[in-house]
């Protein structure tokens, strides 16, 4: 059976192995995450300027919080939120202010909730782990003290309360 190269050895056995393989692909995500902005802010200057197309925006901002952190993701919110002013065109000050808090709150929330997703997953895989590896000691364990009963000389007595 012939394996695809891109993918670990084991990554059929192991859950948590696709998931490593998925994060260190980093640059990767990165790079897309990056040419995902620039194609949309550009795209979106030539476009119809009735129709609000700022939402576009929250695709780079997901395959970025893949791999950044906390404080990487709202650096990366400010400066989505500023390109996406540069392509709006005349607006009052007011607008302008507004749009760019809106769009600011709409591209920190989207990249945090993504982050914290990635956060929770590795979490739950890590507590996954960790089971598997206490119930691997428990049934040795259980093991080794039926052994020890069974090649005891000395009775053992269960007394039972009723």
């Amino acid at each position: 059976m012939e394996q695809n190269s891109s993918l670990p050895a084991a990554a059929h056995l192991d859950s948590k192995a696709p998931l490593q393989w998925l994060f260190s692909l980093s640059s990767s995500y990165l790079l897309l995450g990056a040419a995902a902005v620039t194609l949309v802010a550009t795209g979106l200057n030539y476009m119809v300027q009735e129709v609000s197309l700022g939402a576009v925006y929250v695709v780079p901002m997901l395959l970025s919080s893949l791999v950044l952190s906390r404080n990487q993701i709202l650096l990366l919110a400010l400066g989505m939120s500023m390109v996406r002013m540069l392509f709006v065109g005349d607006v009052t000050f007011a607008d302008g202010s507004f749009r760019f808090l809106l769009g600011l709150l709409a591209y920190s929330a989207t990249g945090l909730f993504g982050v914290e997703l990635v956060r929770n997953r590795r979490l739950i895989l890590a507590h996954n782990q960790a089971m598997a590896e206490q119930e691997s000691l428990r049934a040795e364990l259980e093991s080794h003290l039926r052994a020890l009963a069974d090649s005891s000389p000395a009775a053992i007595f269960t007394l039972d309360e009723s």
